[in-house]
């Protein structure tokens, strides 16, 4: 069920952030504030989302859950739970999650401290 709703959040989250550009597009194009708005809370949304799938990764991998092929590639019952957390990165799919929710976290800064009139350009790129 965890990894469910964790693949579920990754999908969601892709999904999220290409709509997320498609209204930043438009603000641009319009200069409107409802659709910079709009991409912004989808923006924390794949925020929210990319933490909701690390945080049942993390769950998976301490927890020792290895009918889950990440977690038996890459973890052992004789891991320090440290060992264990950093298993998050340890393989190609959970560093592509972990530079995700650095990535949203970064464009959730970027929302905050851009100018207001860049703000539309650099969060598209972003």
């Amino acid at each position: 069920m965890i990894a469910l709703i964790g693949k579920l959040s990754v999908s969601i989250a892709c999904i999220a952030s290409v709509l997320a550009m498609v209204f930043y597009y438009r603000s641009v194009q319009k200069n409107s504030q409802k659709d910079l708005l709009l991409g912004n809370a989808l923006n924390i949304g794949v925020l929210v989302l990319t933490t909701v799938a690390m945080a049942g990764l993390v769950y998976l991998l301490v927890t020792h859950q290895f009918q889950y092929f990440y977690v038996y590639n890459y973890t052992s019952t004789d891991l320090a739970v440290r060992y264990l957390v950093a298993a998050l990165w340890g393989g190609q799919e959970g560093s592509f999650l972990v530079w995700i929710f650095f990535t949203s976290l970064t464009t959730v800064g970027l929302m905050r401290w851009s100018p207001p009139g860049y703000r539309a350009p650099v969060l598209f790129f972003m």
